[in-house]
């Protein structure tokens, strides 16, 4: 858990609510067109995730503090700051599709919104690490669902050939999912906090 546990929690950043909501508008209005796109951030998710782990490893410190330690910290704030505007406006992002997801099942915004505050600040306030790793991942695990839903979703081989073969990217709407799919796949506070998480 020691050595996988950072990676683990990076790659479940990928499958938070925005990015699932972005998955389904992409799968909407293209069906497997994108699945090219996908295919090709694979490599690019991989070498970025790689880079993060070995930074942390190698230089023992996470990335704002690296930046501090080699180029100063004007530079460590000019990266800082937008990190954690990104943070705290994907933090009300969750919340409002919590939030929404919550009410098609008729329990109010405000109660589940209480719950998940609730439960993020008792994780916080543990101070650990290692719980805030461990319910991270114990949440994650929920996401095999998504292998079942695939399952039954029974994807026919053809349209997935056909969807490959098919990149519009010369229409608006598909040029703004794939801007949204490469920023829903490669998320800068997702590797800084790996890169912090194996110091």
């Amino acid at each position: 858990l020691a050595a996988m546990g950072p990676g683990l929690m990076a790659c479940f950043a990928d499958t938070d609510g925005p990015c699932l909501i972005t998955a389904a508008q992409s799968g909407a209005d293209w069906k497997y067109a994108l699945l090219s796109l996908e295919i090709m951030l694979i490599p690019v998710l991989f070498a970025a995730q790689e880079l993060t782990a070995r930074l942390g490893t190698v230089r023992g410190m996470g990335m704002t503090a690296m930046l501090r330690h080699d180029v100063g910290p004007v530079c460590a704030w000019m990266v800082s700051a937008p990190l954690l505007l990104t943070c705290v406006l994907g933090l009300l992002s969750e919340f409002s599709i919590i939030g929404q997801t919550m009410a098609f099942w008729d329990i109010p915004i405000w109660a589940s919104n209480f719950v998940v505050s609730f439960t993020l600040l008792a994780v916080a306030a543990t101070g650990s690490y290692h719980v805030a790793e461990r319910v991270g991942l114990v949440m994650g695990v929920c996401q095999v669902a998504f292998f079942a839903t695939m399952y039954m979703a029974v994807p026919h081989a053809s349209d997935v050939i056909e969807g490959l073969q098919e990149f519009p990217l010369r229409e608006k709407g598909f040029a703004k999912l794939v801007t949204a799919n490469i920023g829903a796949v490669i998320m800068p506070w997702m590797l800084a906090y790996q890169q912090s998480a194996i110091c």
